[in-house]
């Protein structure tokens, strides 16, 4: 052992009894700036140059009292490779005899060996020692304090010392295991260069000839909950040792259990396995092997992966980890098990020369081939043409030449496909011109007519030539022989031909284009020439307006002059009047945080207005009632409405909205939209306007004036006396009133001059002019007496700073109302983008996903809102036709408007071009003309003759008609135009129905199943201005449906997609959840009476505010179940017999007939469910009803009964010709 003198810095070695040394563990750095073997032989170092750690060492060794240091750099002559490996293997025992050992930086080895370890930093700054620094390795490094404080290392498992070494990293690969076998207490001869894998391999091995620590085995592990295997193919060998000691990351807490006297466990290395004796165990993961190790937990156990080898034994798997059982329930016995060393290598697919084309020499016939395209497929030497891995359809043309003065070559043109790893290959024959060149005629091939391909011979005149292509399953490639034959082909392809082809078709299509636009410009010529006459025209009058007009602007110029005199007096008045506004605002202001809640009601309407709100309360007792129910399910308005006062306000505002509505024979259908108005009315609403640069373009600033005056017309049209809305802009001042009239918010915009721009905060001004006066002077004292909904709309983006101040100021304003006492959502944003503008879009986007804002924000860019059928769940664009208004179908009918969509469809107004009569046009999605169901059914109805009533009120069909689109064929109805909506017609007619189904059911056997919607009468009115419009792109645009204004005529029901011919059976689910009769719902044989069922719910629709049945379980969701149940409220428990046709009735009622309670049954009644309906005909119609509605299908009369019911016949007036024995 070679030791560094400190006094003499020379060299000593020692062979016995070594003196006590110093040495310094450290990291290597850069050749130049280590101490080398040979610089201190050659005696080439002096103190003063010596390195700055070889330094620090030996003036630390000299104050610990010590003579002599040891430092790997300059101790050990690398060049002897003998000496070298001797070092290698000593190394643990010289750092573990070392008297102190100096940590410059720090490695595991050097950490592990010496009992007396001290710490410095780069500039040799005592740290501290091992000892009081265990705790920090123990978390950096993952070594247990007690081994660094001394335990034996034996103690720790194999999996748990290498797990201590899986972040090194060495300067040459192979320490990455020579470095390790201190620790492991073993030796081994060094040989760099035979690499870092195998290096680490000869280490694990020389440890299990000294060791029966399974641990060794136990890398790569992860748990069995997230046990992930990354390949389904378990044939390639991972191989049962661990490739290098980063794999034992993360087995630093494993244990072993097999190192006890009489373990059964001895590994032997021989040919090519590695026997050990272990318990194997199969589970849902695959197939494993038990170790005799785990976690300290002496019931858990670590577990390898194996897979069975192509021979009798077994292999470790790639991409499977070993896994860490909290305990195993039943545990074979050990066997013997040999598990493969060998490491696979998984080779990544690469180009092959499998499945090419050999082209076999056709020199007999006097050919050559001297061209391949494309030429990289070309290996000419070996006469080889390769395919690609592509699955696609590969094309490869060769060019085979003569070697005479023939002016034409043959051609074979090669198509090569693989699919589900058939490989298949032809052959196309062909002649061309030498002058032809391969690559156009492959990259002009596709446009080549397909005649021309598919011929297998091919003659220039002197030579007849076959191609043929054969397939070598033995080498897996495909021949290509061209052979000579006696008689020319009848047809030869001469593709020189087809390119000139081509191309003078491509000509002649550029000439026609060419004439057209000749003839368009001739027509444009003589259009600009009259244009360019009467521009002339108006030239001269222009020139002599001009010249009144610049007299007219010298008086002008004289009042102007007058006028800028009279605005600086009038301005300055108008200063002092604005003062003493403000004065008296704040006066006003400081004068209302004085009044009461009282007193400010009698300020604001007096006290008259006081005692008739009070009064409401007192005699509206119902409406209250109505209206405390509202105000349940709503926290917020609870607390602002709760008093009497507040609830006489509310009363009036209901009556207000009722006389509203009124007039429309509807009423009991509005009371949603009455809801909806009434709360928006109490809200104090405020409207905060965008007047930036940015409202100037798109027509922006008329289109938020319009948006403004639409939307305080309808939420301020209840509001009393003395009640209004605020009005605010970023940038401009306006009447500063909460409580403006929809008259002078008119007068306001009408009045305001488009003066456009600012440099205000969008921020700035929300907090300044809305929220300190309307909501934190208010919320302080705690007189905030409505919530607030403030409207603002946006034309522009606002800069990075300002985006981020209104951002700040609605949260802001949240955390202020919740100081106050307030709820949050007290006051509402609802933010509208105004324009297209996709960076403004971008900005409201932000706003809208912004979690901070979405409790009390909601923000509208109709540019990104889906509409119509963008809205269905399974719209598809493709599957629509992109109908355009205007547009002529079928050369006859012209599309005037939109009248509505659906999931199978689109419906237009059109007008037949032949005789100027409005049609519906139906245009159903690709994919549905095979088999189009409504057109079978009317070609039904309209085959039968018959002479009952209710043919006549069915809609025609007066035509269909194909339509070819992008993405495949449309079939499109023609219909009679109608003009009376489902919801009026079933208000008003519904014995027409019932006239209408009972044709359906006797005559044309058909069941309608009927959805409201189908009963649709939409069609027939003018177009009076365009609709509005989402344009996706030249080649589609979305309409908004056309809203039709009712006309005179028979309604007539429509819409048959859905109806089913009753002379076949049915059970499938049919019609919409809440009108589907019991045995739909019970999925049982049904048939007609299933129209009758569903016809006297639609008829309650329209006279009750609430459908009969709601369906819907705690979850919103609708549920059969709940739907059953509230059956069972309404019509009694079902007869049994009726129970046991169903095939699913014993789900729900047992064998006598008992409902299971799998929903509670509703305490509720048909006549509970009819409390609002109201006048003497009550109990005719709930008769009505009880007939309708029955669980047995074969109590329920037809629908020709039905008609003459006693409530129906009761105001409906029949036709003349029309009788109860019409229908009968």
């Amino acid at each position: 052992m070679r030791l560094i003198n400190v006094n003499t810095l020379k060299l000593e070695e020692f062979y016995g009894d070594v003196p006590r040394y110093a040495i310094l563990s450290h990291t290597w750095g850069a050749d130049h700036e280590e101490l080398s073997f040979r610089d201190i032989t050659e005696n080439t170092i002096k103190r003063e140059s010596l390195p700055f750690k070889i330094a620090k060492c030996c003036e630390q060794a000299e104050k610990d009292g010590l003579q002599y240091a040891w430092v790997d750099t300059c101790c050990i002559d690398k060049t002897n490779s003998v000496e070298l490996g001797a070092a290698i293997n000593s190394m643990f025992r010289w750092y573990h005899k070392a008297a102190v050992c100096y940590a410059y930086l720090v490695d595991v080895t050097e950490l592990l060996a010496p009992d007396n370890l001290r710490f410095f930093d780069s500039k040799w700054h005592d740290l501290g020692t091992k000892a009081n620094r265990s705790n920090i390795i123990d978390q950096k490094m993952g070594i247990p304090r007690r081994f660094l404080q001394g335990t034996a290392l034996s103690e720790a498992s194999v999996a748990q010392r290498m797990s201590w070494a899986s972040r090194r990293e060495t300067k040459r690969e192979e320490d990455i295991a020579y470095c390790l076998l201190g620790i492991f207490d073993v030796t081994m001869p060094m040989i760099y260069g035979e690499g870092a894998d195998r290096a680490f391999t000869r280490l694990q091995r020389e440890i299990m000839r000294n060791s029966r620590d399974e641990s060794i085995l136990a890398w790569g592990i992860s748990s069995p909950e997230h046990y992930l295997s990354n390949s389904e193919n378990k044939s390639l060998s991972a191989g049962v040792l661990a490739a290098s000691p980063a794999n034992f990351e993360g087995c630093q807490d494993i244990v072993s259990r097999g190192n006890q006297i009489g373990s059964p466990c001895t590994f032997q290395i021989e040919g090519g396995f590695v026997r050990v004796n272990i318990s194997l165990l199969q589970d849902e993961n695959g197939l494993f092997g038990l170790l005799n190790c785990g976690l300290p937990n002496p019931k858990t156990v670590v577990a390898i992966p194996l897979s069975k080898s192509q021979s009798d034994g077994y292999l470790r798997p790639q991409d499977h980890c070993a896994v860490i059982y909290d305990s195993i329930a039943t545990k074979t016995s050990a066997q013997p098990v040999y598990i493969l060393t060998e490491r696979h290598i998984e080779r990544p697919p690469t180009a092959s020369y499998n499945n090419y084309f050999f082209v076999e020499d056709p020199i007999e016939m006097g050919l050559e081939l001297i061209e391949v395209e494309p030429p990289d497929r070309w290996l000419k030497d070996r006469s080889i043409i390769t395919t690609s891995n592509d699955h696609a359809v590969q094309k490869l043309w060769a060019r085979f030449r003569s070697h005479g003065k023939d002016p034409s070559d043959f051609l074979v043109l090669l198509e090569y496909s693989s699919q589900n790893s058939q490989a298949q290959a032809r052959r196309h024959m062909m002649i061309s011109s030498r002058a032809t060149s391969l690559q156009d005629l492959a990259q002009g091939s596709g446009s080549i007519r397909q005649g021309a391909f598919d011929k297998q011979c091919a003659s220039d005149g002197m030579l007849s030539v076959r191609a043929s292509v054969e397939r070598d399953s033995m080498q897996e490639i495909f021949v290509v022989k061209l052979a000579a034959i006696a008689s020319p082909p009848s047809v030869t392809i001469d593709a020189t031909f087809e390119l000139v082809k081509l191309e003078v078709e491509s000509i002649m299509k550029e000439e026609d284009y060419l004439r057209r636009e000749k003839h368009n410009l001739e027509q444009h010529v003589i259009e600009t020439a009259s244009s360019l006459r009467s521009a002339r025209a108006d030239l001269t009058e222009v020139e002599e307006e001009i010249e009144n007009l610049n007299g007219l602007k010298s008086r002008l110029l004289d009042i102007r002059g007058r006028a800028s005199q009279d605005m600086v007096q009038t301005g300055t008045r108008a200063e002092k009047v604005r003062q003493q506004g403000a004065m008296l605002s704040e006066c006003e202001r400081s004068l209302e945080r004085e009044l009461d809640g009282r007193q400010q009601a009698v300020l604001e309407f007096g006290y008259e207005v006081e005692a008739e709100l009070t009064g409401l309360v007192e005699t509206e007792v119902d409406l209250v009632k109505h209206i405390d129910t509202m105000l349940k399910r709503d926290p917020l308005l609870r607390g602002f409405f709760s008093d009497k006062k507040n609830k006489g306000f509310l009363v009036y505002l209901w009556r207000k909205a009722e006389d509203m509505y009124s007039g429309h024979g509807l009423e009991a259908h509005y009371e949603k939209p009455m809801a909806q108005t009434l709360k928006a009315s109490m809200y104090q609403q405020v409207f905060y306007c965008d007047d930036s640069e940015a409202m100037g373009h798109e027509d922006r600033w008329n289109v938020q004036t319009k948006l403004v005056k639409q939307l305080i017309k309808v939420t301020s049209q209840l509001l009393p006396a003395g009640k209004g809305v605020g009005l605010r802009f970023i940038n401009r001042e306006v009447d500063e009133s909460p409580n403006l009239t929809v008259d002078r918010v008119n007068n306001i915009l009408n009045s305001m001059p488009l003066r456009l721009g600012g440099n205000t905060a969008v921020g700035t001004s929300l907090t300044s002019k809305i929220l300190e006066p309307l909501v934190y002077s208010k919320a302080k004292l705690q007189i905030l007496d409505r919530p607030l909904l403030i409207m603002t709309t946006i034309g522009g983006c606002p800069e990075t700073e300002a985006e981020s101040e209104i951002v700040d100021a609605i949260i802001e304003c949240g955390r202020m109302l919740e100081i106050a006492g307030y709820p949050r959502r007290t006051v509402i944003f609802m933010i509208y983008q105004i324009g297209t503008s996709q960076t403004t879009s971008n900005f409201v986007r932000r706003l809208k996903n912004n979690p901070d804002l979405s409790p009390v924000t909601s923000v509208f860019s109709e540019w990104e809102e889906a509409i119509e059928e963008e809205t269905l769940p399974t719209y598809n664009a493709e599957k629509y036709y992109p109908v355009r208004l205007g547009e002529v179908l079928d050369g006859r009918y012209q599309v005037v408007a939109k009248l509505g969509y659906g999931v199978t469809s689109t419906v237009w107004l059109g007008r037949d071009l032949s005789d100027s009569k409005h049609v519906a046009l139906k245009i159903y999605v690709s994919g549905t003309t095979d088999k189009n169901h409504e057109l079978d059914v009317y070609e039904r109805m309209n085959a039968i003759k018959t002479d009952h009533a209710g043919q006549a009120l069915i809609r025609k069909l007066w035509d269909h008609f194909f339509l070819e689109g992008s993405h495949g064929r449309h079939i499109c109805l023609v219909h009679q135009p109608l003009g009376l909506s489902v919801d009026q017609f079933l208000y008003f007619f519904p014995g027409r129905v019932l006239g209408v189904v009972d044709f359906l059911h006797t005559e044309a056997q058909v069941i309608h199943t009927g959805d409201p919607k189908n009963f649709s009468g939409l069609e027939d009115s003018e177009i009076e201005e365009p609709s509005p419009r989402k344009v996706l792109g030249p080649e589609r645009t979305i309409y908004t449906s056309h809203i039709v204004v009712p006309r005179n005529g028979l309604p007539l029901p429509s819409d048959f997609g859905e109806a089913r011919f009753s002379e076949e059976e049915h059970d499938e689910d049919i019609m919409p959840n809440l009108y589907r009769a019991p045995e739909v719902v019970l999925k049982m044989k049904w048939d007609n009476k299933v129209d009758v069922w569903s016809s006297a719910l639609m008829a309650w629709d329209m006279v009750c505010s609430q459908t009969l049945f709601d369906g819907r379980n705690s979850d919103d969701v609708f549920d059969d179940r709940v739907h059953l149940a509230e059956m069972v409220a309404i019509m009694g428990p079902p007869p049994t017999e009726f129970i046991k046709r169903s095939k699913i009735g014993s789900v729900f009622w047992d064998e006598d007939g008992e409902w299971k309670e799998l929903a509670p049954v509703p305490n509720m009644t048909l006549e509970e469910r009819a409390a609002n309906i109201q006048g003497p005909d009550k109990e005719e119609s709930l008769k009505l009803m009880r007939r309708a509605l029955t669980w047995d299908p074969e109590d329920r009369p037809a629908a020709g009964e039905l008609i003459f019911d006693e409530w129906l016949m009761k105001g409906l007036q029949l036709p003349a010709h029309l009788s109860k024995n019409t229908y009968l």
